[in-house]
């Protein structure tokens, strides 16, 4: 299982920091947004969602090479020993942005009707079921298999995960 650690950068350095961790072996998380940034809609920019912030595995490569990497300025750490991140933390934001909810410049999510999903929390948690509009991002409607018919159920859409 994958131990990630949170890296703080420089100014702007994000993915400075995230090039020069690739290039020594290390995995890297980068969580990206998107948002249109001329008055009229035409230009996208895509840019780090936390910024100065990236996700490390160290691979049992050690975090002296992470902390001499250019553009890292350190990782968090308490009285000097780095903190891990819970794994489920890391896990929905990485949901999140499969199914598009950084992404500004699009008005619906990137799945189609008729994709299977997994609820992740409430009361039906774990069940699966089937998008049925997915007009908004923050609000969604699926249809879940009860009593042998399916039943319209409205749920936020950081609860679903790709089934």
């Amino acid at each position: 299982m994958k131990q990630w650690f949170c890296v703080r950068t420089n100014s702007k350095c994000e993915q400075r920091a995230a090039d020069g961790l690739k290039r020594k072996g290390f995995e890297i998380y980068l969580p990206m947004a998107k948002r249109r940034v001329h008055a009229k809609g035409k230009t996208e920019k895509t840019y780090p969602l936390f910024p100065r912030y990236l996700f490390v595995d160290p691979l049992n490569l050690g975090f002296y090479e992470i902390k001499i990497t250019d553009g890292v300025e350190c990782l968090l750490s308490n009285n000097g020993i780095p903190i891990p991140l819970p794994s489920r933390a890391l896990a929905d934001i990485q949901a999140l942005e499969r199914l598009g909810y950084f992404d500004e410049t699009t008005e619906v999510l990137r799945l189609k009707e008729g994709d299977k999903v997994r609820l992740a929390e409430g009361p039906l948690k774990d069940f699966v079921a089937v998008l049925k509009n997915a007009s908004s991002k923050r609000r969604v409607e699926v249809l879940l298999t009860m009593f042998g018919r399916p039943t319209p159920y409205f749920v936020p859409l950081h609860a679903l995960r790709p089934a």
